[in-house]
This record gives structure tokens, C-alpha cells and sequence, in this order.
């Protein structure tokens, strides 16, 4: 290799070939070309030579001041580090910073990233390397503290029961409560302290947890191997390092300076800690420059221990000045006023100037550009707010990724995600913490890493049971149930016992080998279920990444995914979610196994199926197109978008008023912290009056909206829902207050949904105006328009696709040339309805639910012991309860069994009473006319003038007398009988639900009778051929009927498009 001191830097490299190489020069520093205020200009100056809090409303060009600071910064060759509160304001500002300072390594980090940065260094940079460091997510703390509560002898409280803390929400709270104390410097001893000083009887009880944790070896900083730490520890232990470093670095071979930036500048102060007050404060004595910018009214991390008036904090501990910038650059005036009216609600210490901050020159005044609506439905909202992001794309030129959505909570943005994702609004990508216990496509597969294979226990039965159709319904297979209900019931029929055909046995290939005579996609399903299910045994003993890609390779989707993911249509960010969801979990896996050298599969496994704290994995996700993001305030915070909605505004959810830490008060200590509470005072009662603290969490929901409305560079819509149940919040009225007209009258009225603005919405309307009756020049040009976008190939425009106008599918008989087949069980439903039966023998009913489970049974041990005694059919039947699924320690669960003995109780009886043969499960078969009447008689019992025949019923409400004598099923096992030469004396409904035998009878039938019955299943027969089948509603047929929004009878069952 040659190297040229030429300018351009040419490096030849010969082998083989002769290859040149041009390697560019390093880029030019970015010069932020933007015009200061007076204001930021004055900030500039005094940074030059002192440390400085700067306090600034929302868009006064903070962050603008910033970068412009570390600009002049890097021209005078000084060390710049920009902190940001958390990742994602870290990485917005990232790119930009990279560009001003491109020397310097990560410019741009929070105060936890420093931390790492600080503790890491000291702790591998030396003659004798200690491990590395890692930082714990909060899953791990919560799998840490779960297993500390499980082998701890904390004598707790009698109100803290056993099932108590054992739930995640009291995990929650202990942790809340131990990182609080860890932002405050308070160890374990401190925490005792301070509840005997407030007599807190429940935090000196979590101080014995909170010690164990402390006493982790792989805490300290001396560990030899990994040390394990929290964000929280993490900066005070750098802290106090960088305090030390000078003096004891040699003592421990330590051969580097620390990690000191000349200046720090702080972004959003006041979303920070109080362990980063203590980090600073250590820079500051050694020397480094502080300028931090802070706004107390849009703080957004108190959830997190966030103080929004931190900055008066690191003022008192660093001694320094506070000014203030007082002209606004974002937005309108109109939307000033607005923040401006906001954030006046909410207390506040310290300068104020900056509430009185005014528009910049230049800025418009706004006319319209705040909108207030009011829907009937959260769908309706959903719509609205869809119109309103693709009409400013339309009208106002907005690119997508300039609009936003913020809603309260994450909960909510799923909703929102929906709806838009439902109008083809294109979205960005979703966030990249997955809590992979509910995501679907992570699911099945950690819960086929956790199936031990070669045993028979009956758990393990029912547990591959469920398992096998959990993974039917995954993403994975997406099985539609009726078809493989349909294939189930074909498999049955045949097969020679005839029994019934369980999942796991299709799965395991010990029924229908080869899935030929199925369609296509129901055979590409079942195959990768096969494939999968088959690749799963013994991986619970492997590594977790071997597990998983055994799975995931025998699925063989990712092509198939990966094509959809790119192919930009409505369904790519699901392909999208699901393959970033699959990346991140094997992520964690990775470092598990890093953390875990002997851990199995399996193990792994368990731990995130019992956590359902969401992980941050910072694993690479899919690049996807620009698209309008649905964030809550948090996430939104420190960015700006043309178009901001926020929606879902409802009284009860924003603001949400509900009392946190009711439990462990973990905000005392921050009011201990911040001197609101003394400690030697007396003891805090909110418990008593929780005024003060609803009042207090008001003033955070204030700051939350404040910060949401504020993120508006032009426009802002803020949408709630009116209805019996739900109604906007008093946001919505400060929102409104400020829309000139809106409040005109007493109550917002409610917004129409106009048509959407895309394709599918232009048709909808277009084919509404044309189907008016009025023949005018609006229809005609409707039908105009129509065809014109038939031509071009819009199907949805051409009359022949449109419901209901293609005519009938076929006119031919549903049962072709073969002969109507009717069970005596369901020769009712066809009498009553032969709509329902045919959806029934369909495949479309719901799938056996409890009493149907216990129904049947009853009916397999009355088979069994046909002439049993109470005392044995009551122990057959504690002997099968397992199988049915039902937690017998649960009250629902012991009534049902209590139900199922009543049930026993009641066959014994009647079994008793009857002499001579008995026959159970008698299969029946008959031909009459053009009709097979086919199925199993309960008993069949046999007397001298002939046989009886009972049907088993375990239903509590017996049918009337009346009804008995023409009940068709019984009429239907008479005339089948009677076709095969037998004489029925008489036939039995037996109820059993009540605990005694109920017997309801239907006599022999004479001949006339007989010719009757034929004559009436031989129409219903005709009925079922088809190739039409009639709704019939009435009173007895549709009150327990499952397919009433099926039903063209019934109102609401009527199709939508006539």
C-alpha cells in the first residue's frame, strides 16, 4: 500500500489489481446560519464567561440558543457535550450536533449515557481491568424484585398480604419508591431513618428490600466481574468518581483523565433528575462551564421523578444566575395566546418573565388555526382527525412526517394507530420497547421454548392443547377457525372410531398425513404449523437464540414478510411491527445469554413471559416511509411539527386525576428532597386530604396539555367524544375559549364526518349523490365521474363490484345431487330456522363453551356407568374434572362443579329406578324418502312391549308437557326407529340440572302419527337442499341464537349496502 500526501488523499492499494481509492477531506463544521434575538445573543455572551440557567416559554428558541452556543464553542477548540433527559430527545439532536462538532465522539447524551461513559472508564481503563458495565432495564429490576419478595422474611404488614406483593402494580410502586430515593442519595439506613422520622411504617418494611438490593455485589464499583447498575445509581456513582478521580485514580492504576468537557450544555433541564443536579455539580468542580435551559410549565418526567423546578435547584447548589428569553419564534399568535393561558394555571417560583414572552417580529398573528372537535364515537373522531392530517397534506402542502398525533397514554396511541392506520393515513414507525409477553408474534414463540418434551402428564396435555391453538392464531399460521373446524369434523367422519380429532394431534401427524383435498392456504397453514410444532421438541433445553431460530427458520416467513414490509401497501407496517418485534427479541436473548452462560432456553422464556414491563432494546428496526407519528406528551417533548392533534381529550383520561403511589408514597421523597415536606416535621397525611395531591397531579396533566399544544408550529387540533358515557374534559374548554365563535352557545356541538378525502371516501360520495332519487345535474355528474373512474381501473367505482348488484353466486342446489342428512338433535333448528341451520352445519357456531364442556361430560360417564350408583359416577367424575380446564379453587369454578355433582346426582337417581337391558350411545341411521336421518339415542332401554328411549338433558329449565309430545328430536328417534323395525313405547326427555330427575314424555306413535313426522322431515329435508334458505325470527328461535347480526330478519343483522 502507497500512500500520496496528496490533498485529495489518494491511496492506491495493488493486489492482484490496481484499485484507487479517494478518501474525502473531513466535512466543514456546520455553521448555523439563523438570526439570534437580543435575548439569545445576551445568553451567548454571559456563557463565555460564567455558568447559567436559562429559562425560556416553549419555542423561544432554547434549543436554537443551544446549538448556536456549542457552535462558538467548537470554534475556540473546546470540549462541547450537549446532555439531553432522555434518549429520544438525545437522538433528535444528535444529527445536528454531529455536524457542528464532527471531531467529537457522541456530542449529544443523557445524563445516564455520561454516567456510563464516567464509571466505564474508570473501571476498564486501568493496568488491571475490572468488567464491563451494564446498565438493567427496568424488566430485570422487576424479575430482581419479584425474586427478593419471594425469599425475603420481611415482616410486612398485615395489609400487605402475601397476593398483594405479589403483584406487578406493588412491584411498580417498590421500584418507584427505591429509584426515587436513589435520585436523592438516600441508601437503604437513610430510608429507615426517614420512616421512623415521618413514622411510615411501610417504607421501613421496603427498606429490608431495598437493602438486599443495595447489598448486590455486582452494584459496587470495586466488582470484578460485570457491574450491574440502574440509571438512577448510575449518575451519582459518577459523580462522586469524577469528585475523587484526581485523588485516588493512581491508588487503583486508573492511567486516564475523566471524561471533562469544558462546557456541558443541559437541554430541558426540567425533565431531569435530581442525580443529574449532583452530576453537574461534580463537573463544576473541576471546572466545566454549566449553561443549562429549562421550562418549568412544560415538564414532562415527574412520572419518572422529574422536578419541574429543578432548575431552582442546581441555582441554590452552583450559585448561579438566572435569566430569561422572552420573545416566542413558533407558531402563531393565536396559539401563544393559547400556551400562554395554559401555563398561567399553573404554580410557579422563581422568574416568571418569560410567561409574558410576546411573538418575535415576523411571526403571524394566526387566523384559524386552532380547531376544537367534538365527535359522537372515538371512530368518528378517528375519521375526523384522518381528514383533517390528509387535507393539510392535500391543501396546505404538509409532508406527513410534519403532523402528528399526541395522545395521553400509549394505551390510547394503539387505538389512534388503528383508526389512522384504518383511513390509510401513513404512519411512522411505532416505538422500539416491546414488552414481548403481548406481543402476539413473540409470544408463541416463547411459549414454545417452554414445553418440556417426553412426558404425559395430563398438565402437560392440556397445556399443549392450548398451545397448539395459540399457534394457529398466531401471526405465524393466522388459521381461519370455521376451516379448520370444517377439516376437523371431515377427519372425524372419517376415521373408523369416529371419536373426536384434538389440534395437537393433527399437528403431531398422527391424523391426516397428508393434507391433500384442503385449499391451497389452509395447507400452507397447517404446513408451517406442522413445521414449527415438529422443530419445538427438546429446544426448551437449548440456548435461547438456537431455540428461537429453530423456530423462526422452520416458520420460513421471513421472505414472505420482508417482501409485504417493503412493498409500501395498508398492510406493510404490520409486516413491519412483527419482523421488528422478532429482531428485538432476539436481541435480548443475546445479551441474556451474555448475562446467563448456563441458562436454557426455557429459563429465559419464563422470565418474559411473567414480566409485562416493556424493554428498550435499542435494536435496529425497519426504515419505513415518512409518516404522521402518534406519541404521547412525553415522547413529543423537545420536537416541533406543522400539524399537531391532540386527541382524546375526555374528562377522566386528560387530565387523569387518580391518586399515584397510594401505597409506598414515593413522592414524599422528592418533597423531602426538595424541602416540601421537613423530615423532622410532621407526618405527612394526604392519606386524609388528598386535595393537595390531586391538585398537584392537575398541575402535571397542566403541564402535559401545555407541552402537547405547544409542539404547533401552524396548526393545532385538539378532539374529544361526547356521549351518554363520555364527555370532554375542562382542556377542552380552556382550548376552546380561545376559538373565536365556538362558545357562541352553552354546548360545543358535535362535529359531522365528512366523507375521507382519499379515493375509497371521492367514490363513496360520488355513488351516494348518484343514488339519489332526484335525477339532477349533481347525479349526473356523479355518474359521469363514476364511469370515468371505472375506466381507469378503480374497481371500487364499477356498479358490477358493488354489494349486491353481482346477482346470485348460484342458483343450484346446496346438497347437489346427494340426499339431505338430518340429525334428530338438530331437526329443531332446521324446523324453526334453516338459516341457523345452516350456519350451524356450517361450521360457524362458537366453540364449546362450560356448560356444553360439563354437558358433555355427564353424557360420557352416563355412557360409561349406564346403571352406575351415586358413589362411583361422583368419583368418575372427580377423575375427569382436570380435563375440562376449569379451576375448581375459584368460586366460579366450584359452582360450576357443584353443578356438575347436582347433575350426577340426579342420573344415579333416575338410572337406579330403571330394570332390564340399557343400551347407551345407540347409533341410528334410517332412510326416510329423500332424506338420511342419522345420529346416537343417549339410552335406549328395553321392555317387553319394546323399547324406551330417553335423551339426557342437563339444563335446569325442563321444557313444558305440552311441548314434550311434539318435540321433533324425540319424534325424529321414533320414526328412524320405527323405519328399522322397532316399536317405541314411548321416548323421555330426562332434565337433570336441578339435582333430581324431571322426566318429560312423548307416547309411541300410532301409524298416523308416524306418516305426520315423515311428511314434516321430509320438508324440512327439502328445505335444507337449498339453493335458498329462509330466516325464520320468532320469539323461541332467536333468543339464544348466535347469528342475529347475521340475520337479513333482524334490524341489526341487515346488510349495510342494499
Amino acid at each position: 500500500m502507497v500512500i500520496h500526501s496528496d490533498v485529495r488523499c489518494v491511496w492506491e492499494h495493488r493486489f492482484m489489481s490496481e484499485i484507487d481509492l479517494v478518501v474525502a477531506p473531513p466535512p466543514q463544521p456546520l455553521f448555523f446560519e439563523v438570526t439570534l434575538d437580543e435575548g439569545q445573543r445576551r445568553v451567548l455572551d454571559a456563557a463565555r464567561t460564567r455558568s447559567l440557567v436559562v429559562r425560556g416559554a416553549p419555542g423561544s428558541g432554547k434549543t436554537t440558543c443551544a446549538l448556536a452556543l456549542a457552535q462558538s464553542y467548537a470554534e475556540e477548540d473546546g470540549a462541547v457535550m450537549l446532555l439531553a433527559p432522555d434518549r429520544r430527545r438525545a437522538d433528535a439532536l444528535t444529527p445536528v450536533v454531529q455536524k457542528i462538532l464532527p471531531t467529537t465522539v457522541r456530542p449529544v447524551r443523557t445524563p445516564a449515557s455520561f454516567s456510563y461513559l464516567v464509571v466505564n472508564t474508570w473501571r476498564t481503563c486501568r493496568s488491571d481491568p475490572l468488567g464491563p458495565l451494564e446498565l438493567i432495564t427496568g424488566a430485570q429490576e422487576d424479575q430482581r424484585l419479584e425474586k427478593l419478595l419471594a425469599e425475603e422474611n420481611t415482616p410486612w404488614a398485615q395489609s400487605f398480604s402475601p397476593h398483594m406483593r405479589s403483584l406487578p402494580s406493588f412491584r411498580l410502586e417498590l421500584r418507584n419508591l427505591f429509584a426515587r430515593c436513589a435520585e436523592e442519595g438516600i441508601d437503604a439506613h437513610g430510608l429507615r431513618s426517614l420512616a421512623r422520622d415521618i413514622s411510615n411504617q411501610s417504607w421501613e418494611q421496603a427498606a429490608d428490600i431495598y437493602e438486599a438490593l443495595e447489598s448486590d455485589p455486582e452494584r459496587r464499583v470495586t466488582h470484578r466481574d460485570v457491574m450491574r447498575s440502574d440509571s438512577a445509581h448510575i449518575q451519582r456513582i459518577a459523580a462522586h468518581l469524577l469528585t475523587r478521580w484526581d485523588e485516588d485514580a493512581a491508588s487503583v492504576g486508573v492511567a486516564v483523565d475523566p471524561p471533562r468537557p469544558s462546557i456541558v450544555i443541559v437541554d430541558d433541564l426540567q425533565d431531569c433528575t435530581p442525580s443529574t443536579i449532583e452530576l453537574l455539580a461534580a463537573l463544576a468542580e473541576q471546572g466545566t462551564r454549566i449553561v443549562a435551559f429549562s421550562q418549568p410549565d412544560v415538564a414532562v418526567a415527574t412520572y419518572r421523578g422529574g422536578v419541574p423546578l429543578i432548575d431552582l435547584r442546581l441555582v441554590d447548589r452552583l450559585g448561579m444566575d438566572m435569566t430569561e428569553l422572552r420573545e416566542v419564534h413558533r407558531g402563531t399568535g393565536e396559539l401563544r395566546t393559547l400556551v400562554s393561558s395554559i401555563v398561567g394555571r399553573i404554580p410557579q417560583s422563581g422568574q416568571v418573565g418569560h410567561r409574558k414572552a410576546q411573538c418575535a417580529p415576523g411571526l403571524p398573528s394566526g387566523e384559524d388555526n386552532i380547531h376544537v372537535h367534538i365527535a359522537a364515537s372515538f371512530s368518528q373522531l378517528g375519521a375526523l382527525i384522518a381528514r383533517q392530517l390528509r387535507s393539510h397534506h392535500l391543501h396546505d402542502d404538509v409532508p406527513w412526517e410534519e403532523q402528528v398525533v399526541i395522545v395521553r397514554s400509549a394505551a390510547i396511541a394503539e387505538d389512534v394507530r388503528r383508526q389512522l392506520r384504518r383511513a390509510s393515513v401513513p404512519l411512522a414507525g411505532a416505538s422500539q420497547a416491546f414488552t414481548f409477553s403481548r406481543e402476539p408474534v413473540t409470544r408463541i414463540l416463547l411459549e414454545m421454548l417452554c414445553l418440556p418434551g417426553g412426558e404425559n402428564s395430563s398438565d402437560e396435555d392440556t397445556w399443549r392443547a392450548q398451545l397448539a391453538q395459540r399457534l394457529l392464531d398466531s401471526p405465524f399460521v393466522s388459521a381461519d377457525h370455521v376451516e379448520v373446524r370444517r377439516l376437523m369434523r371431515r377427519l372425524e367422519a372419517q376415521s373408523a372410531s369416529h371419536e373426536p380429532i384434538s389440534l395437537v394431534a393433527l399437528l403431531d401427524g398422527e391424523v391426516a398425513p397428508s393434507l391433500e383435498g384442503i385449499s391451497g392456504q389452509l395447507a400452507r397453514q397447517l404446513g408451517r404449523a406442522r413445521n414449527m410444532w415438529s422443530a419445538m421438541t427438546g429446544l426448551w433445553r437449548k440456548r435461547p437464540r438456537v431455540g428461537l431460530w429453530a423456530l423462526w427458520s422452520s416458520a420460513k416467513v421471513e421472505e414472505q414478510w420482508r417482501d409485504e414490509a417493503i412493498r409500501q401497501t395498508a398492510d406493510s407496517p404490520w409486516y413491519d411491527d412483527q419482523l421488528d418485534a422478532a429482531i428485538a427479541l432476539f436481541r435480548v436473548a443475546d445479551i441474556w445469554e451474555q448475562r446467563t452462560p448456563e441458562g436454557t432456553a426455557m429459563t429465559f422464556a419464563q422470565e418474559l413471559l411473567a414480566s409485562d414491563v416493556p424493554t428498550d432494546t435499542i435494536a435496529q428496526t425497519g426504515i419505513r416511509p415518512p409518516g404522521v407519528e402518534i406519541l404521547t406528551p412525553t415522547q413529543a417533548a423537545g420536537r416541533e411539527w406543522q400539524v399537531v392533534c391532540v386527541a382524546g381529550v375526555q374528562d377522566g383520561q386528560w387530565p387523569n386525576l387518580t391518586l399515584r403511589d397510594r401505597l409506598m408514597h414515593s413522592g414524599w421523597i422528592t418533597d423531602i428532597g426538595s424541602g416540601d415536606i421537613d423530615r423532622a416535621g410532621a407526618v405527612p397525611n394526604f392519606d386524609e386530604d388528598a386535595r393537595a395531591e390531586r391538585k398537584r397531579i392537575l398541575d402535571d396533566e397542566m403541564r402535559l396539555f401545555a407541552s402537547a399544544v405547544s409542539r404547533s408550529q401552524r396548526f393545532l387540533h385538539i378532539g374529544a367524544v361526547r356521549t351518554d358515557s363520555a364527555a370532554p374534559s375542562v382542556f377542552v374548554d380552556i382550548a376552546s375559549s380561545q376559538v373565536p365563535g365556538l362558545r357562541d352557545e352553552e354546548v360545543i356541538p358535535l362535529e359531522e364526518v365528512p366523507p375521507p378525502l382519499d379515493l375509497p371516501g371521492h367514490v363513496g360520495m360520488l355513488r351516494h349523490i348518484a343514488a339519489q332519487g332526484d335525477k339532477n345535474e349533481d347525479s349526473d355528474l356523479a355518474v359521469t365521474l363514476l364511469a370515468l373512474l371505472a375506466r381507469e381501473g378503480v374497481y371500487s367505482a364499477d356498479p358490477s363490484r358493488w354489494t349486491g348488484t353481482g346477482g346470485i353466486s348460484s342458483t343450484s342446489d346446496i346438497l347437489g345431487d346427494h340426499k339431505a342428512r338430518m340429525s334428530p338433535s338438530k331437526l329443531e333448528t332446521a324446523r324453526d330456522c334453516t338459516l341457523k341451520w345452516f350456519f350451524e352445519s356450517s361450521g360457524a357456531s362458537y366453540s364449546a363453551g362450560e356448560a356444553q364442556r360439563i354437558g358433555t361430560l355427564i353424557h360420557a360417564l352416563a355412557q360409561r356407568f349406564p346403571n352406575g350408583t351415586e358413589e362411583e359416577l361422583l368419583l368418575a367424575l372427580e377423575a375427569e374434572w382436570g380435563s375440562l380446564g376449569i379451576d375448581s379453587s375459584t368460586f366460579e369454578g366450584r359452582r360450576a362443579y357443584d353443578k356438575a355433582q347436582k347433575m350426577i346426582t340426579a342420573f344415579s337417581q333416575y338410572a337406579a329406578q330403571v330394570s332390564g337391558k340399557v343400551e347407551t350411545e345407540v347409533p341410528l341411521r334410517a332412510e326416510i324418502g329423500d332424506v338420511i336421518v342419522s345420529g346416537s339415542i343417549d339410552r335406549l332401554e328395553h321392555t317387553d312391549e319394546g323399547v324406551r328411549v330417553v335423551d339426557l338433558k342437563t339444563s335446569a329449565h325442563p321444557v313444558t308437557k305440552k311441548a314434550a309430545e311434539d318435540h321433533p328430536q324425540l319424534a325424529a328417534y321414533q320414526v328412524a326407529l320405527a323405519a328399522n323395525g322397532q316399536h317405541v313405547v314411548r321416548a323421555l326427555l330426562t332434565f337433570l340440572g336441578k339435582g333430581k330427575p324431571e322426566e318429560r314424555q312423548q307416547v309411541g306413535f300410532d301409524e298416523e302419527t308416524l306418516q305426520l313426522w315423515r311428511d314434516e322431515i321430509e320438508r324440512v329435508g327439502k328445505a335444507t337442499r337449498g339453493p335458498n334458505v329462509f330466516a325464520t325470527p320468532s320469539q323461541h328461535a332467536c333468543q339464544y341464537c348466535s347469528f342475529s347480526r347475521s340475520c337479513p330478519a333482524i334490524d341489526h343483522g341487515q346488510r349495510t349496502i342494499q
